[in-house]
């Protein structure tokens, strides 16, 4: 018969090993159950990257369209052409992957028709300006109809993008969930399966190497399965980085798609950049106009370790128009507008698009020399070149976007010649001002001048000697101007300005000395005096003079008519109607 000891060993090796197996088969279950959660999680993120791919070939089409319209470039035309075929595709991917999610499907079958009537009116406006009406492409463009239907298609995608976050953050909370229950179930089985086993031993010295033997088994089996554990939570949190990444250069990119002006959007990622690289410090440098300086519009976490102005010349990055990361504070790749008394790494970014360089993302990195460090920290580095990577290519969207807008903004209402505002934009700014004045009670006045014998001294001296004196007349009205005044020219040498708050003699006074200024002009062209030049004005004053712009224009002309016939060279003021 068994002794008592034999009898304590069976139940106590019987008891470990249900409970042992009762302990595999529940975590088996709970990590079965946390893949399937990671492969929703991963799904989510499938579904997220072509919504906003969408939303981006539904931007790219909104501005190639918009652009043909207003420059006539049709390199814009195959832009357009490309973002149809790509939003219909991506559009059937987004229905594929949420198949399983009703409300996103019935969201996706709304926006099908109401994309296809928005390209209807991008393809109208197209056709109407390659038949040379522009303005009537333009009010297409900008009817409420067209407008109406694309902030339907902007809130379908966005309401989708929120959807399927709010599911993403659900799964990953429910991963989470699962991951401590089974950690929690592993924990309390194990210690149970313990004390069993430490039951057992008392009553089992005799059979010592038995014992230790098998507790070493069950210790390796534990280790395995906190390895396994670990591995799962780990996967966890970088799928959680990961969809936090994802989600954060998302809000990245809509911000800096709603910036009217250049700081704005560098004020925008100096704002949003910390929450993406993770608190690193950093600056945002833009290149200027001429291309040969850079400067520092953005800094934020207290980063002073690179040049607020230096060269392009000067950063590895722009030189290379690559990513340049340098661990070692003595590297001879290091850039030269980084300050030597930085001793950790950095990471340069090239910022470009459309074959424009503008300008390059620097930050700081706390991850010690990458010629020593283990796989987690090379790990990291790869992370964070691929997080500052991404937030590059939107900055450098959005910087190239806002340029042109500022480009084909300038063209509309600048005269190419001159600089100075074009008669659509002065006849606009006259109603707005006239506006003003009526409900301020100020007084507005209209000045039209003209160049006198213009066409005698361009018959005399050629057209390029007549481009420089209106060139020298339109440098004289911007600088004797006030910030708050319009001038603009107005057709051939004939200018206006408009003069806010400003009195009929307030008027005439600040025209004599311009008129003064230029009668005293010593204007010189390949090497030949060009005489003196003078100018005639006419002023009219609202509410004086008249009401409406239409008037206002009538009695400044034939003012100026009457200083041209009473002997040109004169300021004169208009009669009242």
């Amino acid at each position: 018969m068994p002794t008592r000891i034999e009898k304590a060993f069976r139940i106590g090796s019987v008891s470990a090993l249900v409970l042992f197996l009762g302990a595999c088969a529940m975590v088996y279950r709970s990590t079965k159950r946390l893949i399937g959660i990671n492969h929703l999680v991963e799904h989510s993120q499938q579904v997220l990257v072509n919504m906003e791919g969408l939303q981006s070939a539904l931007d790219e089409a909104v501005s190639s369209t918009r652009n043909y319209v207003l420059s006539g470039d049709e390199s814009n035309l195959e832009r357009f052409a490309k973002a149809k075929p790509s939003m219909s595709e991506l559009l059937g991917r987004v229905r594929s992957l949420t198949v399983d999610n009703p409300v996103q499907q019935e969201r996706a079958r709304q926006l099908e028709p109401q994309l296809a009537a928005t390209f209807q009116y991008w393809e109208d406006a197209i056709a109407k300006r390659k038949e040379g009406a522009s303005v009537a492409a333009d009010q297409l463009m900008s009817s409420a109809r067209a407008l109406g239907l694309m902030r339907d298609d902007r809130q379908l995608l966005v309401a989708m993008i929120r959807e399927e976050n709010q599911l993403l953050g659900l799964r990953s909370r429910e991963a989470e969930a699962s991951a401590r229950r089974a950690i929690g179930i592993e924990l309390l089985l194990g210690v149970a399966t313990l004390a069993i086993l430490a039951w057992a031993y008392f009553f089992v010295q005799m059979d010592m190497n038995a014992k230790a033997q098998a507790l070493k088994a069950l210790q390796e089996s534990e280790e395995k399965l906190r390895g396994a554990h670990d591995d799962l939570n780990t996967a966890l949190r970088e799928s959680q980085a990961r969809a936090r990444d994802s989600a954060e250069l998302s809000n990245l990119g809509d911000l800096l798609q709603s910036c009217q002006t250049v700081e704005e959007a560098c004020n925008v990622s100096a704002s949003v950049l910390p929450l993406v690289l993770e608190s690193r410090p950093g600056a945002l440098c833009i290149t200027s106009p001429s291309r040969n300086i850079v400067e520092t519009l953005a800094v934020w976490n207290g980063c002073s370790s690179s040049e607020q102005v230096f060269g392009p010349e000067d950063c590895w990055a722009l030189r290379r128009g690559k990513l340049q990361a340098v661990a070692d504070a003595n590297s001879a790749l290091r850039c030269v507008h980084v300050s030597r008394s930085l001793t950790r790494g950095y990471l340069c970014v090239p910022l470009a698009a459309q074959g424009e360089t503008l300008g390059v993302l620097y930050i700081e990195d706390s991850t010690p020399e990458l010629t020593s460090s283990p796989g987690p920290l090379r790990l990291r580095q790869e992370n964070l070149e691929r997080l500052a990577a991404a937030a590059g290519e939107r900055i450098s969207l959005a910087l190239a976007n806002l340029k042109l807008r500022e480009i084909l903004s300038n063209q509309s209402i600048r005269d190419p010649l001159t600089g100075l505002f074009n008669r659509r934009y002065m006849e606009e700014s006259l109603t707005r001002e006239l506006h003003r004045g009526a409900r301020k009670n100020r007084s507005v006045a209209l000045v039209m001048l003209d160049l006198d014998h213009f066409k005698i001294f361009n018959d005399t001296f050629g057209h390029q000697a007549g481009d420089m004196l209106l060139q020298e007349l339109s440098t004289i009205l911007k600088t004797r101007v006030r910030a708050g005044d319009v001038a603009c020219r107005y057709g051939g040498e004939e200018f206006a300005v408009i003069l806010s708050e400003t009195d009929a003699e307030g008027a005439r006074l600040c025209l004599d000395k311009i008129r003064a200024e230029i009668k005293h002009l010593h204007l010189h062209h390949r090497g030949q005096a060009l005489g003196a030049v003078t100018i005639s004005a006419g002023v009219a004053v609202f509410p004086g003079h008249a009401d409406t712009a239409e008037e206002l224009l009538r009695i400044a002309d034939q003012a100026l008519y009457r200083a041209k016939r009473e002997g040109r060279d004169r300021v004169l003021l208009g009669d009242p109607s």
